[in-house]
């Protein structure tokens, strides 16, 4: 006859449970689907450059730029061979990956060089901004 202690067991299923949880969240919250997805003030960014920005034949620096297809299905936007983009894009989800998944730093990462650089360039206008989207616009010359 063998006697199961049941604090035992209930104590180890919740260490078990404990453990589990608490190891799996962050997989969850830094998963790519958790990267997948942006936030309502981005969508609003999104509809801004679609219909306010021409987009034809421009070149953009743009964190996840396929997502703009869902507001501007035709345009024909493309990344820059050159150093000035028509557009510099930025978006709170492309500095979280570029912090956590690219850089690893809050402070010196590629999204907050490339921001650096549009604030201090004299040809780029900033056109829009919310809490998660700016839009630096190069000016037209000539």
């Amino acid at each position: 006859h063998t006697h199961i202690n049941r604090k035992f067991v209930l104590s180890a299923l919740m260490a078990v449970l404990l453990f589990f949880v608490t190891f799996s969240f962050p997989m969850g919250a830094y998963s790519q689907n958790a990267y997948a997805s942006y936030p309502a003030s981005e969508e609003d960014g999104l509809k801004f450059l679609a219909t306010n920005v021409v987009l034809d034949n421009k070149t953009a620096y743009m964190g996840a730029a396929g997502q703009l297809a869902f507001y501007a299905p035709y345009s024909n936007l493309s990344r820059p061979d050159s150093d000035k983009p028509d557009l510099y894009v930025f978006r709170s989800t492309a500095y979280y990956r570029a912090a956590m998944r690219q850089d690893l730093s809050f402070e010196d990462n590629r999204f907050t060089e490339l921001l650096n650089k549009a604030e201090a360039d004299s040809e780029y206008n900033k056109v829009y901004s919310n809490a998660a989207f700016e839009i630096y616009q190069r000016a037209v010359t000539g």
